[in-house]
């Protein structure tokens, strides 16, 4: 029981909106999927793991964090590769880990929505990306930065060419 409590620290208001405001988004993303006629069977096994995962990520970038007495903010694109380039080591690794944290979205939309095309996958880690960073502001639970949503939607674009690539290699061979 320690590991629940280790990895969902904050209970409360952020926990219920958070909670309710993820189930409004399942079903209403299931109901349109469904009526548009883009749901396959390796899309149930698929969306369910990446709603997981989705909530994993948030969990970790905004609900387990500790609130900050002031707002956080970087408004200057690319800022991080300034500061890498000026030796901050540190901040090419994050940098790194933030691509690496979205590429299993990228991965599952495409198995989830076969048909989908780099432009919504495109939209939809830009999306995802943009409200974390928000909630992140918003709740003083870090930092703001448009870096962030860059490497997290560049992550979710090499997810999907990943699984783009693996197909195409399987249909020469066929």
């Amino acid at each position: 029981m320690d590991f629940f409590w280790n990895i969902y620290p904050v209970l409360g208001l952020e926990s219920i909106i958070f909670a309710f405001l993820t189930a409004l988004t399942v079903y209403g993303a299931g109901l349109f999927l469904y009526k548009k006629g883009f749901i396959t069977f390796s899309w149930r096994i698929s969306f369910a793991v990446m709603i997981f995962y989705i909530l994993l990520v948030l969990s970790y970038t905004v609900f387990a964090r500790k609130t900050a007495a002031d707002y956080q903010y970087q408004l200057v694109p690319f800022w991080s590769y300034w500061e890498i380039l000026h030796g901050n080591r540190p901040l090419l690794e994050e940098d790194f880990w933030n691509i690496i944290m979205l590429m299993p979205v990228g991965i599952l939309l495409k198995i989830s929505i076969p048909r989908i095309r780099l432009k919504k996958i495109i939209i939809v880690n830009f999306a995802f990306s943009s409200a974390i960073e928000i909630l992140q502001f918003i709740l003083k639970k870090g930092l703001f930065e448009f870096d962030d949503i860059f490497h997290n939607t560049l992550g979710g674009i090499i997810g999907w060419a990943v699984v783009v690539l693996i197909l195409r290699i399987k249909l020469r061979k066929a």
